[in-house]
């Protein structure tokens, strides 16, 4: 029987290579391709001996929307950091919100996203990177969501791709993302930062990088993208990856961690080495960690070799 995802938002091939922008700032289009994903919580407020319940929208991670071939059509998928789709047990979700960027004006209380299943028939549909030890996974988007077609959705071209020499110290860089401290009020648009390539590891396109910039919890899983060094700013390109390349996704910041110490008759001191690991204060260093572009793109073309076995296995039967 063949293999058949009857509401997954698949492109024509005509939208996947004429993009249509909104009537937005050069720099916003880059906010088109990224996606909040989250869940759903709720305020408890009591007044006057009434008690009133408030859903939000609640985030837990960015996501970026590429897309794979399968059966002859281009398939939406969202990529993000693996952990974001991990519950407390490090088992896989079976479902998650998320919120359109066509719908950003919204707020999290009115708008509590769409349901995107990420199981069909009792088995999981996200797709890990083949290396365990990369922070990456996939998944298709699906969703029955009259809002969620191809108008809503904007994919990363593969012309948005680096070549390697395009990923380097002090590259110009900036970083989308949802980072759940900035408070609810902002959590309706993908914040963006602008900052530099800090660190990377010679000869090895696909090791993580460092970004000299804040990450928090809600930026795992945003795209990173790297401004072309000297191309002029066109206000009427059509050709956005001629300006940037997308260079990696957001998967965790850099902590150190330090001792605690207590004081004593008049004095500080350090905390016994056993207690050591409990009491400490973790302190940002101001670094986030990115799993590169080439890595993206692996997992990308092994999960469309995948769901094409898939498929011709399903055929034979």
């Amino acid at each position: 029987m063949k293999w058949v995802f009857i509401s997954l938002v698949f492109l024509n091939s005509s939208s996947v290579a004429q993009i249509t922008y909104p009537e937005k700032g050069w720099i916003q289009q880059l906010q088109r391709y990224t996606i909040s994903l989250g869940d759903v919580q709720h305020d408890t407020v009591t007044s006057k001996g009434a008690r009133k319940i408030y859903l939000y929208y609640n985030i837990l991670g960015t996501g970026a929307v590429f897309y794979i071939n399968f059966d002859n059509s281009p398939l939406a998928v969202v990529v993000t950091a693996k952990h974001v789709l991990k519950d407390l047990k490090n088992n896989f979700l079976d479902s998650i919100r998320m919120r359109l960027s066509s719908r950003d004006g919204e707020s999290v209380y009115k708008y509590l996203g769409v349901n995107v299943p990420l199981t069909l028939d009792g088995q999981s549909m996200i797709f890990a990177h083949p290396d365990s030890t990369v922070d990456l996974a996939c998944f298709p988007l699906i969703s029955k969501d009259p809002y969620t077609n191809r108008d809503s959705v904007s994919l990363i071209p593969y012309s948005f791709f680096p070549e390697d020499y395009q990923i380097f110290e002090g590259a110009e860089i900036y970083v989308l993302g949802y980072p759940g401290s900035v408070g609810r009020t902002y959590w309706t648009r993908a914040l963006l930062r602008k900052s530099i390539i800090a660190w990377t590891a010679a000869n090895a396109p696909t090791k993580k990088f460092l970004i000299d910039c804040q990450v928090y919890p809600g930026n795992s899983g945003g795209p990173v993208f790297t401004k072309i060094p000297n191309f002029p700013i066109m206000m009427d390109t059509t050709d956005y990856s001629k300006m940037y390349k997308f260079v990696g996704i957001v998967i965790e910041r850099r902590f150190t961690y330090n001792k605690l110490r207590a004081y004593r008759d008049g004095a500080f001191s350090p905390v016994s080495d056993a207690d050591s690991l409990r009491y400490f204060s973790a302190e940002s260093i101001g670094v986030g960690v990115v799993e590169p572009a080439r890595n993206v793109f692996d997992m990308l073309k092994a999960y469309e070799a995948a769901l094409a076995r898939t498929d011709s296995s399903n055929k034979e039967k």
